[in-house]
């Protein structure tokens, strides 16, 4: 892959920058243009006229940047208001300039998304989702120069950007979190099918791409449409990606399978349900009636959207405005090359999620929470500076992060104390940072110019040490004191639950150790509510010496490890994440003594999340992956094969399929190549992740399962979630 775009920030010393480039690098390097500000013939314009022109110009230049910085700087809808306002000063300098939606596009737009699209496409003013798309927009054009390099070709390039999504958002199933919009999601790093696949999409769009979704008959009701596949469309032909397992649909020689060949050749379908071990919910039989589903939101045609785009020129603008009769002219084109199709339709996804995360703030802030908010708060966070691709950037703080000791779960769980969010979010904060921290750092090492697999790997390698046992360490315990008095008042009050569990299940003597050390605590405690600093810092700082600290880790282990420890009847009410469900409805006898010490971890987990670090388990399936790019990178195929092939606990269903899904994907690149899977050349990557090309056009795969159900329903409430394929709406085509 070339490297020629992959800085985006060279001349990182000029006034623009240190004025505007404070999130994404396009208001670094762009050139803002302001027209039709009144302006006169050269022949009639006196100097000072021209000199209030130039004024006027420099003002609105100045407006249109102060606005696309606010949308740059951040993730947080509160900045939204400023940044609307001053787009609407800059509009409202030069309103006449802003074109009337033609015809077609309003008899195409009024066809597929009715008369109150219209009504706000054509709006002269921005509003909040207006400042959403267009943040949107920034941040996913920087994160698609900087992947995919418009001297690739098209396939390429797609290839690349879809590696991008798989790499940066794990695959989790269906209802196991929120859903997120683009942005928010990329943060965030974890997602479904429908979200990778937005994001895919619009990627795409960025890059000058167009996508699609592909869509078959729901098998009971074949009036409802569910979405499967994510397309390409290059030339009249239909390339096809998987979001779920995160690879493309390949043909039997290893190459990306178009629409077409899929149609010709059904059985295609069986590699994924072979190569990922699941049971794949789409057969060969049902590959008939082909619909292509399109993303169109009133934003996209805007003729507000084409004016500002307009004003802004250089390689760096994004892509604003589509119009969207050419959108659906190439989808039919290249449908009606398909046997057996239906039509072109709208996915009302993205538009029913993004218009939910705008308007309900309840369910924007679960989506917020979600997500490390480290990451999110800042600005300039090591993570945004990883996704857009300015890795350098990127490795300079989390490597700071990581020797000034501010990134482990004791600093963390401290820094956060004053914050005023939830417990569990707080538990997301101190469990996921110091992972983060080198997991990304790793990242960046594989992504940027001159990468350093080695490097890379000694970073992951110590991210894996978070993931050796779920046994406990003395380094979980955020506070001793903290974690007596809990399980003393356990005792004392009786109530039913884990503490309480905990607590009859020790010895009398580690019971005695631990109500002395409550003891000790308490009085510190009490001194600490009357806001007393020095109490405070007591309290904070609070340790206990290390043997005692080795007998109470000895204790707690004992009980991780007991078959026996859950009892439903002793803990009612308990609170269960969808990681231990599966667990909990398993005959415990079934299950090996790893799963047994990985369900009991959890449910400590549940009870002290302020007291014990909760178990690192996100991001390992991640991790796993570009442990196997660093290996293939260094040339030890079989290393990297081993990792892709584990039967890992602690990974989901999904994500083994995803894992093994990309280890058959590139065995079959191989193999359509020449080369045997075991030699150490085999499918180099070249650059963040990117295996090497064995023809024109070709690069390599990503990840997520499609089991049990697969997709879920789009025009369904975007919390909801589905077990079964879920139907898409007919939409008006």
């Amino acid at each position: 892959m070339s490297h020629s775009t992959m800085t985006p920030t060279q001349a990182t010393e000029t006034t623009t920058q240190r004025l505007f480039g404070q999130f994404l690098p396009l208001t670094l390097l762009l050139a803002l243009v302001v027209g039709g500000c009144n302006s006169k013939s050269p022949s009639t314009t006196t100097k000072a006229e021209e000199a209030t022109s130039e004024e006027s110009k420099e003002e609105a230049n100045e407006l249109l940047s102060s606005a696309l910085n606010m949308l740059e700087q951040g993730t947080d809808p509160q900045s939204l208001p400023t940044a609307i306002r001053q787009l609407n000063q800059f509009v409202a300098r030069d309103r006449e300039a802003i074109e009337k939606l033609d015809k077609e596009s309003e008899a195409t737009l009024t066809r597929i998304l009715g008369e109150q699209a219209v009504a706000i496409a054509t709006r002269p003013t921005f509003d909040e989702i207006d400042a959403d798309y267009l943040r949107t927009c920034l941040f996913l054009h920087s994160a698609a120069r900087t992947t995919a390099s418009n001297e690739e070709p098209p396939l390429t390039r797609a290839q690349q950007l879809f590696d991008w999504v798989v790499r940066n958002v794990e695959i989790v199933p269906p209802n196991f979190q929120v859903e997120a919009p683009p942005l928010p999601l990329a943060v965030r790093g974890s997602g479904n099918s429908h979200e990778r696949s937005w994001l895919f999409l619009e990627l795409l769009r960025q890059a000058g791409l167009q996508g699609c979704m592909v869509a078959l008959p729901m098998p009971n009701n074949p009036e409802a449409l569910y979405p499967w596949l994510c397309g390409v469309i290059i030339e009249e032909k239909i390339y096809l990606f998987e979001p779920a397992l995160g690879v493309p649909v390949p043909t039997k020689k290893g190459s990306v399978a178009t629409l077409d060949e899929l149609a010709k050749d059904p059985s295609l379908v069986e590699f994924f349900p072979k190569a990922s071990g699941l049971s794949y919910f789409v057969t060969k039989e049902q590959l008939k009636g082909f619909s292509l589903l399109l993303i169109i939101e009133p934003q996209m045609v805007a003729p507000r959207m084409k004016f500002l785009e307009s004003r802004l020129v250089g390689r760096n603008r994004p892509i604003l405005y589509t119009k969207p009769e050419t959108f659906f002219r190439a989808a039919s084109t290249a449908l009606r090359k398909i046997p057996d199709h239906q039509s072109v339709r709208l996915w009302t996804y993205p538009q029913l999620l993004r218009s939910r995360f705008l308007a309900d703030p309840q369910y924007r802030d679960t989506v917020v929470a979600s997500s490390n908010r480290k990451w999110l708060g800042e600005n300039e966070s090591a993570r945004l500076l990883q996704l857009r691709g300015d890795h350098q950037d990127a490795i300079k703080k989390l490597v700071a992060m990581d020797l000034q000791k501010s990134a482990t779960p004791k600093s963390i769980h401290l820094a956060t104390l004053a914050m005023p969010i939830a417990p569990l979010e707080r538990q997301l904060l101190v469990s996921q940072t110091p992972v983060d921290v080198l997991y990304f750092c790793g990242v960046s090492q594989l992504g940027k110019r001159n990468s350093d697999p080695e490097i890379a790997t000694s970073f992951f390698d110590r991210a894996m040490t978070f993931y050796r046992s779920p046994l406990l360490e003395p380094r979980d315990v955020l506070n001793w004191g903290l974690l007596a008095v809990r399980l003393s008042f356990a005792s004392k009050e009786q109530q039913p639950g884990v503490p309480l569990r905990v607590w009859n299940l020790l010895p009398e003597a580690d019971r005695q150790l631990i109500q002395g050390i409550a003891d000790e605590y308490q009085p510190i405690v009490d001194r600490a509510r009357e806001d007393t600093a020095g109490a405070i810092r007591d309290a904070m700082n609070f340790q206990i010496s290390g043997d005692k600290q080795r007998r109470i880790i000895e204790a707690l282990n004992k009980i991780l490890k007991k078959r026996d420890f859950y009892d439903p009847a002793k803990m009612p009410n308990t609170p269960f994440s969808p990681r231990i469900a599966a667990l909990l409805g398993r005959d415990p006898e079934s299950l090996t003594e790893e799963e047994i010490e990985r369900r009991n971890r959890i449910l400590f987990d549940t009870a002290f999340g302020n007291e014990i670090v909760p178990d690192r388990r996100h991001r390992l399936a991640s991790l796993l992956r570009h442990q196997a790019l660093a290996a293939h990178a260094e040339g030890d195929s079989s290393k990297a094969y081993e990792l892709l092939e584990t039967n890992s606990v602690d990974l989901l269903p999904l994500q083994h399929g995803s894992l093994k899904a990309l280890s058959e994907w590139w065995k079959l690149k191989e193999k359509g190549a020449g080369v045997e899977p075991d030699e150490n050349e085999a499918a180099k990557p070249t650059k963040e992740g990117e295996s090497k090309p064995t023809e024109k056009g070709a690069s390599k795969p990503k990840e997520e399962p499609a089991k049990r159900g697969g997709p879920k329903p789009v025009e369904k409430d975007a919390a909801k979630d589905a077990t079964k394929p879920a139907a898409e709406s007919k939409s008006k085509s």
